[in-house]
């Protein structure tokens, strides 16, 4: 899944630990909904286990 979100060029943007030990969980920004032109609007995004 990850070769694949990478694929179609969505960005990896953080990770967190603790939820589900030794199972972090990844978050990724869709790269058609980054804010344009100084928006506010922060995107999609979506959570995978690692």
């Amino acid at each position: 899944m990850r070769r694949l979100l990478s694929r179609a060029g969505w960005q990896r943007t953080g990770i967190l630990h603790g939820l589900d030990e030794g199972d972090p969980e990844l978050f990724y920004l869709c790269p058609r909904t980054r804010p344009v032109n100084g928006s506010s609007h922060t995107g999609t995004s979506a959570t995978f286990p690692a």
